[in-house]
């Protein structure tokens, strides 16, 4: 019943949930069609939905950012700084695989003997 009450108040200015978040849970409501228009009738479906065992389980996603939004936004804040650092890394890693590992200007200043003084 909390969860439900609390996804159904998700729209309210004082909820705790960021835009993000907020966007998130009106994507899940209309793919779930728990949007009733009417507030009453929306908990109601709410109750219904999360009640099932096997949607709480197949969503347990959506019902952890439901009861604690301020921990999923840490740990989506932890994820993305992650994914930044992950596609830096990646960047670097084929922005210097992209590149010769020798200088041209280097190539031209040495000459190369020829092949019957070279050491063996």
């Amino acid at each position: 019943m909390k969860t439900a009450l609390l996804f159904s108040s998700r729209r309210n200015e004082s909820s705790s949930y960021t835009d993000r978040q907020k966007d998130i849970l009106e994507q899940f409501a209309n793919e779930n069609s728990l949007v009733t228009g009417d507030f009453r009738e929306d908990i109601r479906v709410t109750t219904t939905f999360f009640s099932d065992a096997d949607n709480a389980q197949t969503h347990k996603h959506i019902v952890k950012l439901i009861n604690d939004p301020e921990r999923e936004e840490q740990n989506h804040s932890k994820t993305s700084k992650f994914e930044a650092e992950s596609d830096l890394n990646k960047s670097t890693r084929d922005y210097v695989d992209n590149e010769s590992k020798t200088s041209n200007t280097a190539d031209l200043s040495v000459s190369i003997a020829p092949r019957r003084y070279r050491r063996p």
